[in-house]
């Protein structure tokens, strides 16, 4: 006996919860369709609605000012300047060659 009252509850407990996730699914449905109406609404051309804008003339910049179009003076090589010897740029540490051979070995 005892066990038809748990089995009876068991089942009462599936047919309530299967209402109630029918009914959630069903508003959840309805906010779905909705929401496609809303958007069908917003991505829906408004030809008529929208008047058309008048043609915008391109913009033409003011003139460059002098000192930009002048040519610039070049300045005199000075015989200091070139004999002095320009070393190479310094060759950057090679952290491969200490990690992937020295290490290892």
């Amino acid at each position: 006996m005892e066990d038809f009252v748990g089995l009876a509850i068991l089942v009462l407990a599936a047919l309530v919860i299967s209402i109630v996730a029918l009914a959630k699914s069903a508003g959840l449905k309805a906010s779905i369709d909705e929401l496609k109406r809303r958007v069908m609404e917003v991505e829906r051309p408004r030809e008529a609605a929208a008047p058309k804008p008048a043609p915008v003339k391109a913009a033409t910049p003011p003139p460059l000012p002098a000192f930009v179009t002048a040519p610039q003076p070049s300045k005199p090589k000075t015989e200091a300047a070139s004999s002095v010897p320009q070393r190479p740029p310094p060759t950057p540490f090679n952290w491969e060659s200490i990690l992937g051979v020295k290490l290892f070995a």
